[in-house]
């Protein structure tokens, strides 16, 4: 399966055959939620808590992941339980751009990969709406 466009409905490529009218959901708000966790709300209306400690080790930028192999190079061990995002950019349409307590800013997670962690490393939350 992959995954056309940019923006807007993606096109799937499926066994060669497109499906049409799937919307991979970006984020919609990325803020601070608590000491140890960021909270991300996506354009599907879905919210998820994320650890600051998962999203760390996770990064995907050739730092924490060796090029050639794709082996994951950081090690959790080494990762603070005190460490926190200072700062979020967004990458044009696709991704953001973090900066972390211990310095590292060269991971670019894209919305796809974000989504994913969400779901499995995240906790899924339900907002109450008055």
């Amino acid at each position: 399966m992959r995954f056309l466009g940019s923006g807007g409905p993606n096109l799937i490529l499926c066994n060669g055959h497109a499906i049409s009218g799937f919307m991979m959901p970006h984020p919609t708000q990325i803020q601070p939620l608590s000491p140890t966790e960021i909270f991300l709300g996506w354009s599907n209306q879905d919210h998820y808590a994320l650890p600051y400690v998962e999203l760390r080790f996770y990064c995907p930028c050739a730092g924490c992941v060796d090029e050639h192999t794709g082996q994951r190079t950081l090690d959790r061990a080494s990762i603070s339980p005190e460490i926190r995002a200072t700062d979020v950019r967004l990458i044009g349409r696709y991704a953001v751009q973090l900066s972390w307590s211990d310095g590292h800013d060269t991971g670019m997670y894209h919305y796809d990969r974000l989504w994913e962690l969400c779901q499995k490393q995240g906790r899924k939350l339900t907002l109450q709406t008055t």
